[in-house]
């Protein structure tokens, strides 16, 4: 990921809970060094190839979402989840290509 990308990326990520990143890097897949640590989640998301921002960020609880959104500066007085997902994935990076996007399981 490009450093402009990371540098967006990385706070919104770190606000979020250890176990709501666990449950993203298990659904998509991706190798964590340390489980028990957020920062190792934070890193494995950061390192991801491929990765559908909206489909991660479904799986996340609203307070990981209002965490994500205080911390890179994004209202976060939406009414419901849906609206909170998309005011975050409109201004969030994402490492994605159409044809190898990894797509969370359910």
């Amino acid at each position: 990921m490009s450093p402009h990308r990371e540098e967006r990326l990385r706070p919104a990520l770190e606000a979020v809970s250890r176990e709501g990143l666990a449950v993203m890097t298990a659904c998509f897949d991706l190798h964590v060094a340390d489980p028990w640590s957020q920062a190792s989640h934070v890193r494995a998301l950061l390192d991801a190839r491929y990765l559908d921002m909206r489909g991660a960020l479904r799986l996340l609880l609203r307070e990981d979402l209002e965490g994500m959104c205080r911390a890179i500066g994004v209202p976060c007085d939406a009414l419901d989840k849906d609206e909170l997902i998309e005011r975050l994935a409109s201004v969030l990076p994402a490492p994605v290509d159409a044809g190898h996007a990894h797509v969370a399981r359910e």
